[in-house]
């Protein structure tokens, strides 16, 4: 079996394509890889901010909810101090501006 220059030629040809097509395949499923490792590793945090947000928000709830007795409780202590003070205090001028009689 002989084989022409010609011939050598194409085959170290088809060779060196098919290495760099293997090459550049290695290349493309490494990177593929990687990006679907970070996608994972995204959708992992993503998901630890979502559930502290969450708790942060539940935590928020709560306090609001406590805030909001307190000042309901507090608006009702002041109304009950201010009727207190209301009824003993002899105003000189009534809500107008104008000056209450001595009776």
């Amino acid at each position: 079996m002989k084989f022409n220059l010609r011939e050598l030629f194409g085959v170290t040809l088809l060779v060196a394509v098919l290495c760099a097509w293997w090459l550049d395949h290695q290349r493309l499923q490494s990177r593929r890889d990687q990006l679907e490792s970070e996608a994972t590793l995204h959708k992992q945090a993503r998901s630890i901010q979502v559930e502290r947000d969450r708790a942060i928000i539940n935590s928020l709830k709560v306090r609001l909810t406590r805030l909001t007795e307190e000042l309901a409780e507090t608006t009702q202590s002041m109304e009950t101090t201010q009727s207190d003070i209301s009824g003993r205090i002899k105003f000189p001028f009534n809500q107008a501006g104008v000056p209450n009689s001595g009776k």
